[in-house]
């Protein structure tokens, strides 16, 4: 799994701030981490593609539900829409949502 984080720009491009990769697979076919009662929380560096050093960190944790054992929704988690005016006499706004499923 792949987790990015980006900042909102109003007025130019979104830039990434960093990512990090999550071996899922690895987790779910730990005994141990399958037995944990609760999963701990994590500290992860963030990097780009054009550096070797890390950009900062991320703290998170990670839950693998199996799709039968969900008693609740997944979270909706979308950002903030962005709007760009392509001049201040044509009203044309473009408005972009991300799909995060």
């Amino acid at each position: 799994m792949t987790v990015q984080l980006w900042d909102h720009d109003d007025l130019d491009k979104d830039d990434l701030i960093g990512k990090t990769e999550i071996d899922i697979e690895d987790r779910w076919f730990s005994r141990r981490w399958r037995s944990l009662k609760h999963v701990p929380v994590e500290t992860r560096k963030l990097y780009v593609p054009s550096s070797n050093i890390a950009q900062g960190s991320v703290k998170l944790w990670v839950e693998i539900i199996p799709k039968e054992d969900r008693a609740t929704p997944l979270w909706q988690i979308m950002p903030k829409p962005s709007v760009v005016w392509r001049s201040s006499r044509e009203k044309r706004v473009k408005i972009c949502r991300r799909n995060l499923s």
